[in-house]
């Protein structure tokens, strides 16, 4: 015979549970609220199918206006740092289902060849670019692991149960660090020179961090040969674009010349000798802006060394402008 003490007191703890798990559910929305704002957009980007144009890549893709370079209902998808690994899950999960996309840009950086956040171990050995990861698979949830880790994707679907930082901005939230934007240090009413100076300084501190810190760690923690696993993690995304019949353009924004001096030579080698490869497989478009002269001669377009200024409306017009002629131009051919 059931014991109807023993169902009360479940129905109880479940009702107990519920009450404890939507109370938590409120706070992890208030408190990291940056996830689920993502989340609704590419739910509304997906409920809406009027894109026409997507975004997808890193912060080097922030100062894109996708109506300056001629679509009407462009949107953007990107995350600082992201990775290729990111970008086709994100691709994979939301371009199927975008009956009247057109075209897909992608920023490539002298580093995307060599990037995986999931590797990544600082000083400490922490993962401590695993954010990355959990950011995708909490706003754009599909049943497909990014390079087999559960770990971060059972964080990710639980999100915002469940956080990246253990619930640390409710429980010391003196401690909290707010996220800058690329440049965020940069004053507007710098002289020339002082510009010059601080551009020249943030090149030499982001190549030595990013190809002499974070590459080589990513490509030492690894299991395989990671430019070879990012080169099929490319080719899946062309794939996919190709199938759907998208127009596929890759691009590289322009840079400050200080960071492409400082940045190895093998590494920009191994990018353009990627892109070169496959070409000969896939119908994609490259554009490389990194050493546009007009930018070259013009430091205030810039928020740092390897951005162009997304608060600067000329430097966004300018920059966009050369995107739209590039584009235009290939389609004239």
């Amino acid at each position: 015979m059931i014991n109807r003490k023993n169902i009360f007191s479940l129905i109880l703890f479940f009702c107990l549970g519920s009450i404890v798990a939507i109370l938590f559910y409120g706070i992890g929305i208030n408190k990291y609220p940056e996830y689920n704002s993502r989340k609704n957009r590419i739910k509304r980007i997906i409920e809406e199918n009027v894109t026409d144009c997507l975004v997808f890549g890193s912060s080097h893709a922030g100062a894109i206006d996708t109506k300056i370079i001629g679509f009407k209902n462009g949107k953007k998808i990107i995350s600082p740092g992201a990775d290729l690994f990111e970008i086709r899950y994100e691709v994979a999960s939301i371009v199927p289902k975008l009956t009247n996309l057109d075209t897909v840009l992608i920023s490539f950086s002298y580093f995307t060849m060599y990037y995986n956040n999931g590797v990544y171990l600082n000083d400490k050995g922490v993962r401590s670019r695993k954010e990355n990861r959990i950011r995708v698979y909490a706003t754009c949830p599909q049943a497909m692991l990014i390079d087999s880790n559960i770990g971060d994707y059972v964080m990710g679907i639980l999100y915002p149960l469940v956080t990246n930082d253990h619930w640390e901005r409710v429980i010391s939230p003196q401690t909290e660090k707010k996220n800058k934007e690329p440049g965020a240090n940069n004053k507007s009413n710098q002289s020339l020179s002082d510009k010059i100076k601080h551009l020249n300084k943030h090149a030499i501190e982001r190549c030595n961090r990013v190809f002499r810190h974070l590459v080589p760690s990513m490509m030492k923690n690894y299991k395989g040969n990671l430019f070879k696993r990012n080169i099929q993690n490319l080719e899946k995304i062309l794939e996919i674009l190709n199938r759907h019949g998208i127009r596929t353009v890759l691009f590289t924004p322009p840079y400050w010349r200080s960071y492409i001096e400082n940045t190895p030579i093998e590494y920009r080698d191994g990018c353009a000798g990627a892109i070169l490869k496959i070409q000969e497989k896939y119908n994609m478009e490259y554009y490389d802006l990194s050493s546009v002269k007009d930018f070259q001669n013009h430091p205030n377009l810039f928020s740092d060394s390897d951005h162009v200024d997304n608060k600067n409306k000329e430097a966004v017009a300018k920059f966009n402008k050369l995107l739209r002629q590039a584009l235009s131009n290939s389609q004239q051919k």
